[in-house]
């Protein structure tokens, strides 16, 4: 067990600016510096050189590195370790390499079973959003600007007001606007959260405030998936699909190698089946059907372009097929003719049946009819039997998030049924579908607190902001699949004067905090909950703890009777026709995720691993489509409107000529358009501040703008269709835009 150094007595204070620990020469460079957005990136180093100066002072907090059995670190020496990535929800092992009390480099825990080693690139650019100077120093309350707010402290018969500069004083502004709201409209709304202590953790939260409730959704939902095993199986959970045991895979949209649920997971347990070792002569085989090319798609065996107005009628056809070649009734009345050759959807089916119990169909539609359908082949492919490779007893926890519940807390805001909400680590203002409808009804709540690492979108309506740790600075743990139990650490101490989001939450329950910390309060319920007798200091150290029995017995759950009727067979296959208007396929941006990596500049740099483009999304064209309206390069412009609740919303974009893509559609990357996510994901030119022009010396934690810089890219998130799909007008602005590719040719129309 390592030591760590004391933090001692140093602390920022409120007023301290970005460069105060940056050499003169540095800081001076940095004043007479003007910047663009990629001259910025050269820069950008500076910022995170403040805070490294800081974090080679590291907590007193008992940390286990994974490999080395020192009780003392050494100066100069590196340490692994063990923690679980936090950059989304899949929950993947991580090994950070930790050298004199600073994080340095993130790799892939081998230990862990569901990762094996692996890493995406989100988790292997934390260490630049754990030094983004754009991060909060601490809380702050409301006031112009969110500039520090002023409490009334009485002293005898007079009254100072003194400025909110710790946590003391600002809980003692949180508590009371807590316990004000009226009984049963306290809500707490946040994203997936599978920890088991922070669950725990809420639970006595709202337990403090009767009648209250928490609320969790996903930026790119899945509820689809779990709403439609809870009609068709009769338990409302995401599946855990094992890659690794199918023979053939078919997909109908779902980018897998990507972004879809746990793709790091799936990536390694995909290759595993694609290397011919241990005298296998077999790979396994891969068919998707998509519309726009993703990572997936490019890997498959083979692709078919297929539109998202016909996925339902392709699912449909494709059950038939199976019904078909078994014997079986056919399940569903013929659907409306596909532009989709029969022959692809009959070949799929017989590959599937040769691979009986070793198949695996998945889908990434969020529409329930076209996932009742997908469980019904699956069915018919013994694909649910134990050991086969859908698991329903042992089921994903990636993705908990419900849709109903958001609307179900929209409708108690909107009708000024909640006196307080607490947003926790989620950012509903910018990543819902419908938004500005939110940001609305939110203003009607008379308490809004946010836990979160600056003033994002959310945050910049809310009354009160409390900053949480970066992930790489505290403790806390997941269970990304029942039964499987992970940790995370700190490797280095907490840079600003933030708080672990779990402790505000208790705080201002009334609970006190035990003299460890959030640690002591991990450890207590893996003592008594999780681990039976097994040592913590080895859960500790390798990162991952398996409960066995926790789905030990194999269990069956078969499809219910009449679950997946006719009727659902006739929604699901129901083309919608839109005359000469575009399919707006929306999806998730390999590199910046669902948005919330939006101001880290290594992910903006990683080219897209298709495209190629890097830094901005784009609306992206089939060749037939692109060529037809008359565009001659990568960039030039085009409008995109679609309309949204009887309101035209028009965004412009560069356009992107992509081979494979299906005619008539356009797609756009989730993940842009952020407004105040930070310096990095915003055209910073010569804007100007309530405290003059920006410069870098600036403290983005503590001043904030009154008037936001234009954002890189747009937001898509309003193109998102809750039912059915988005079109839009699409057409050439005659004008044109530069993308920056890593690579400067189109290799179809060039010949290379």
């Amino acid at each position: 067990m390592s030591t760590m150094i004391d933090k001692g007595s140093t602390n920022l204070d409120a007023s301290t600016l970005a460069t105060d620990d940056v050499p003169a020469h540095i800081a001076e460079e940095m004043k007479r510096t003007e910047f663009s957005r990629r001259e910025f990136l050269k820069l950008s180093g500076l910022g995170a050189m403040a805070a490294i100066v800081a974090s080679c002072r590291a907590p007193v907090e008992h940390v286990v590195p994974r490999f080395e059995a020192s009780k003392v670190t050494k100066p100069g020496l590196t340490y692994n370790y063990a923690s679980t990535c936090n950059c989304c929800s899949a929950g993947c092992g991580v090994l950070m390499k930790v050298r004199d009390g600073r994080p340095i480099k993130a790799e892939g825990n081998p230990d862990h079973p569901l990762s094996n080693g692996g890493l995406c690139g989100k988790g292997q650019a934390s260490l630049m959003a754990l030094y983004d100077p754009d991060r909060l120093r601490g809380p702050l309350a409301s006031g112009k600007g969110f500039k520090s707010a002023f409490e009334d402290i009485k002293e005898g018969d007079k009254t100072k007001t003194v400025p909110v500069s710790t946590w003391q004083q600002f809980d003692r502004m949180v508590m009371p606007a807590l316990k004000a709201a009226p009984a049963g409209s306290v809500r707490l709304m946040s994203g997936t959260i599978n920890s088991p202590t922070t669950l725990s953790v809420i639970a006595q939260f709202l337990s403090a405030f009767p009648g209250s409730k928490h609320v969790m959704y996903d930026a790119v939902s899945n509820d689809a998936i779990a709403k439609a095993h809870g009609v068709s199986h009769g338990t409302e959970v995401i599946p855990h699909y094992d890659f690794t045991k199918a023979d053939v895979i078919v997909s109908f949209g779902a980018d897998f190698l990507g972004t879809w649920i746990s793709p790091v997971e799936f990536s390694n347990a995909w290759a595993s089946r694609r290397r011919l070792t241990n005298g296998e002569t077999t790979m396994s085989r891969h068919v998707q059907f998509e519309a726009a090319m993703s990572m997936t798609g490019s890997n498959a065996d083979a692709r078919w372009r297929l539109a998202d107005s016909e996925r339902g009628a392709a699912l449909v056809k494709l059950a038939q097929a199976i019904a078909k070649i078994k014997g079986s009734p056919d399940p569903f009345d013929a659907p409306a003719k596909l532009s989709l050759e029969q022959r692809k959807i009959e070949s799929a089916a017989k590959e599937l049946w040769g691979a009986r119990g070793k198949s695996l169909v998945v889908c990434g539609s969020n529409d329930v009819n076209h996932q009742l359908v997908v469980n019904l082949i699956n069915d018919m492919l013994g694909n649910y039997a134990a050991g086969a490779t859908i698991n329903l007893a042992a089921p994903s926890q990636q993705k908990l998030g419900r849709n109903d519940g958001v609307d179900a807390l929209l409708a108690d805001m909107k009708a000024g049924k909640v006196g307080a909400l607490i947003v926790y680590g989620a950012n509903p203002v910018y990543d819902l579908p419908n938004a500005a409808e939110f940001s609305d009804a939110l203003k009607k709540v008379a308490t809004r607190v946010a836990i979160a690492d600056r003033v994002d979108e959310t945050a910049a309506e809310c009354n009160f902001v409390a900053p949480d740790h970066h992930w790489l600075e505290s403790w806390n743990d997941y269970e990304p699949v029942k039964g499987l139990f992970s940790l995370s650490q700190p490797t280095v101490m907490p840079l600003h004067d933030t708080r672990a989001g779990q402790e505000s939450l208790l705080v201002w329950a009334g609970q006190s905090l035990p003299a460890g910390g959030y640690r002591e309060i991990v450890k207590a319920n893996w003592t008594a909950n999780i681990l039976g007798g097994a040592s913590w200091e080895k859960a500790l150290s390798t990162g991952v703890f398996t409960k066995t029995a926790a789905a030990a017995v194999p269990q069956e759950f078969p499809l219910k009777a009449g679950s997946v009727s006719r009727e659902v067979g006739k929604s699901a296959s129901e083309v919608q026709q839109s005359g000469t208007d575009f399919e707006v396929v929306v999806y998730e941006s390999v590199g910046l995720g669902d948005g919330r990596h939006a101001n880290n500049p290594w992910l903006h740099e990683m080219p897209d691993p298709v495209s190629k483009v890097t830094w901005d999304n784009y609306a992206s064209l089939s060749p037939k489509d692109f060529d037809g309206m008359g565009l001659k390069n990568a960039g030039d412009m085009v409008s995109v409107t679609v309309e949204v609740n009887g309101q035209k919303l028009t965004h412009e974009l560069p356009a992107f000529r992509q081979p494979g893509q299906a005619e008539k559609t356009v797609a756009i990357a989730l993940g842009y358009g952020r407004s105040r996510a930070g310096r990095m994901a915003a055209a910073y030119a010569s804007q100007t501040t309530v405290f003059g022009p920006v410069s870098l010396k600036l403290n983005p934690g503590r001043h904030h703008r009154d008037e936001m810089p234009a954002a890189i890219g747009k937001n898509a998130y309003p193109f998102i269709a809750r039912s059915g799909v988005m079109f839009a007008a699409v057409a050439s602005l005659n004008k044109t835009s530069k993308l920056a590719l890593s690579q400067i040719y189109d290799s179809e129309r060039d010949g290379h």
